[in-house]
């Protein structure tokens, strides 16, 4: 386990590369910890980044535990503090709004770096349920990958084989303690009846690993798509009559990529978003009108068809 846990990190996170000292997202949990420690003991530099979102009484109980956790082993440290309820946009869910205000901080403070997420393979398992049930593409079923740069921001998953019951060993040979968020025992969430109750029921009736495989045929899969997608904004104009051409599969895609690259916003449109859209570019407009797409992002059609954010 050790072996493999340290060649993981050698993977994703060389000590000789041409990139700065990586990031860390650091919440305290059982993952995160054992990732900056494994990181400590392997003499990896790291900056570990705490955000807070004040969302939970025991919230400055985890960001004064991980300041302590690195204060005593000399790690850099920053706490981060993230104001949900200013920030959330109509129709914004408090989980997206807080992913978003990560994903900004580290596009203003880690371009051209790496940074290290503590995602396991229960997460990479209750995001494929949790992202079916709403109706997501292969893209959205296989959102957690191992390595994805946005906007210059290199996001890195060094524990994704791993699951979670190997990381708590690996604390508990270390003697270390970690936080646990006592909302995950709250099955008033639908991440958390995926995690306490369906899942162990799959594995009740069979073993978990070809639903890995699954999962890692879909993201090979949606690979192969937004490829294809990316070659066709190389190819195409961005406007209503080329958009409605596309194929359907690639039009979230053509989206999304464009959308990021014109906003740093990675959206994943939902399918109500794209009937809008769909819809509106099938229409004549006499001048130019918005489309909300959600999250706050609107679309501008013009009334000769052109498309910009």
């Amino acid at each position: 386990m050790n072996k493999s846990l340290k060649e993981s990190i050698e993977l994703y996170c060389p000590k000789n590369g041409d990139r700065s000292m990586p990031f860390l997202g650091f919440s305290g949990g059982a993952d995160s910890t054992a990732l900056a420690l494994l990181l400590h003991n392997e003499k990896t530099p790291f900056k570990a980044v705490h955000f807070n979102h004040h969302l939970r009484d025991s919230a400055k109980r985890d960001a004064d535990f991980c300041q302590d956790f690195c204060l005593s082993r000399n790690i850099a440290f920053s706490i981060i503090d993230l104001d949900i309820p200013k920030e959330q946009a109509k129709g914004e869910t408090t989980e997206s709004t807080a992913r978003r205000l990560r994903q900004q901080w580290w596009q203003e403070h880690a371009e051209n770096n790496i940074v290290l997420l503590a995602h396991h393979q229960g997460d990479v398992r209750e995001n494929f349920l949790i992202r079916a049930l709403r109706g997501s593409s292969s893209s959205g079923l296989s959102g957690l990958r191992r390595e994805i740069t946005i906007n210059k921001v290199s996001y890195h998953r060094p524990l994704l084989s791993f699951e979670k019951k190997e990381l708590i060993n690996y604390l508990d040979q270390q003697n270390t303690s970690w936080v646990e968020d006592e909302s995950n025992r709250e099955d008033i969430y639908i991440r958390n009846t995926v995690r306490n109750k369906i899942l162990p029921e799959l594995a009740n009736i069979a073993s978990l690993n070809g639903f890995s495989r699954c999962i890692a045929n879909v993201e090979t899969d949606a690979k192969f798509i937004e490829n294809c997608a990316t070659n066709w904004l190389q190819e195409h104009k961005f406007n209503a009559k080329n958009f409605l051409l596309a194929d359907r599969a690639l039009q979230p895609r053509i989206l999304r990529f464009f959308l990021l690259t014109n906003t740093g916003r990675d959206f994943i449109p939902g399918h109500a978003a794209l009937e809008r859209l769909n819809e509106e570019l099938s229409k004549p407009h006499k001048s130019t009108i918005e489309i909300p797409l959600g999250q706050g992002l609107i679309l501008k059609l013009t009334s000769d068809g052109n498309l910009f954010p």
